[in-house]
This record gives C-alpha cells, sequence and structure tokens, in this order.
C-alpha cells in the first residue's frame, strides 16, 4: 500500500492515491507527496560536550529541515464557525494561546476550506478540544469538505455560551473566540486569526489528544 505526506502539517495518509483533503489541516491531493521507504537516516554527527566544558563545541549539522519541522507538537481541534444560519466545522492542529491579558488566541485555517470563509464572514469561532476518543469525530469534520456535504447532517451538538455555534458533545472543552478584524493575517496557505477569548469552559475529564497520538493509533480505534 502506497504512503502520501502531507507536506504541509506532515499527516500521513495510506492509499493508491492522496486523499481529497487532509483532515489535519485541509490541504488537497496537490500538497501530498508519496513517502519512498528508505533505509533509517544516518544519525547525525553532533558534537558531544566533554565533562567542564563550555562553551561553543563545534557545529551541529544542517541541511534536513523537513524532518525537523515533523518534530514539531502539534493538538487536533475542530473549529465550528457559521456564515449565515449555515454551520461549518473542520479538523485544525494550529491553536495556541497568544497572550493571557487580555486573553488571546492564534488559530490557523487553510484558505481552501469552508470554515476560513464562514469566520471571515460572521468573526466567530469556537474551538472544540479534542480528547483521545475523539476518532470519530475526527473523521467526520476532517474527511470530508464542507462544500460538499452538511457535516452537521444528522449529528448532535450544543450551543456555546457566547457565539451560539456548535460544541462537540464529548470534546474536553471549548472556547468561544471573536476575531479582532485588524490582526487576520495571509501566511500563504492558510489564514492566522487572532482572537480575543469571549467564553468557554470544560466539558468533561479527559486529556487533550496529540497529533502524534492520533497518528500512531488512528488504526486501532
Amino acid at each position: 500500500m502506497k504512503k502520501w505526506r502531507c507536506i504541509i502539517c506532515g499527516y500521513v495518509h495510506e492509499g493508491p492515491t492522496p486523499p481529497d483533503t487532509c483532515p489535519v489541516c485541509g490541504v488537497g491531493p496537490e500538497d501530498f507527496e508519496e513517502v519512498v521507504e528508505s533505509p533509517a537516516p544516518e544519525v547525525p554527527d553532533v558534537p558531544a560536550a566533554q565533562s567542564g566544558e563550555e562553551g561553543n563545541v563545534g557545529p551541529v549539522p544542517g541541511g534536513n529541515q523537513r524532518s525537523a519541522i515533523h518534530k514539531i507538537g502539534y493538538g487536533l481541534y475542530v473549529a465550528t464557525s457559521k456564515k449565515g444560519d449555515r454551520f461549518n466545522g473542520q479538523v485544525c492542529n494550529t491553536v495556541f494561546q497568544i497572550t493571557s491579558e487580555p486573553q488571546r488566541v492564534a488559530v490557523a485555517l487553510n484558505k481552501q476550506n469552508l470554515t476560513n470563509e464562514f469566520v471571515k464572514d460572521s468573526g466567530l469561532i469556537t474551538v472544540n478540544i479534542l480528547g483521545k476518543d475523539n476518532f470519530e469525530d475526527i473523521k467526520r469534520f476532517g474527511y470530508q469538505t464542507g462544500h460538499k456535504v452538511d457535516k452537521f447532517a444528522g449529528y448532535a451538538y450544543g450551543e456555546s455560551a457566547t457565539n451560539k455555534l456548535p460544541v462537540l458533545l464529548n470534546a474536553v472543552a471549548y472556547l468561544d473566540l471573536k476575531v479582532d478584524p485588524d490582526l487576520v493575517l495571509e501566511v500563504g496557505t492558510h489564514t492566522l486569526f487572532i482572537c480575543d477569548v469571549v467564553d468557554g469552559g470544560p466539558i468533561k475529564d479527559g486529556e487533550p489528544i496529540t497529533y502524534s497520538y492520533y497518528r500512531a493509533n488512528r488504526g486501532k480505534a
């Protein structure tokens, strides 16, 4: 079976062809490359510091930034928004706190995704923080596009306290966010939305899922 790696976030898909949409970052098949199995890379010749040694002990090899980028840690989230009376949601892996006073969070969404369009229209995002038992939600909101299907059809969800947007009832927690219109940054394939945290709360006890955990266990769920 062939393997395909998303060149944006590192997600690996198994199948004869790349997926229509990356379930993690939302890019299309054109942003996947075939993974060619090769021998394990040689361990780089990193200088070792001797006992009592200080300062610069020598250069550390580079030239493989892609492998280094894949070591960056991520969580997994479902971001929901609305346009008019329609809701949409998508899986994303880039949500992080910027400041504690005021409480601000950044969310990156692929420009091709419908949720990006909805956020730009409404200025609202509700981030659902996923746990280790949210594999089916990752499939629903990550493996299909809102351009073609209503992801909330036949799906029970709650309503967030302030934004009145969909909340996944089995997520770990949620945050209601309001986008600062002066801090919307177009950064290549994605839009970075800087948001004020206006509400939110825990939903259940549980440990948030990491992308590494999902990648290691997605075939077992």
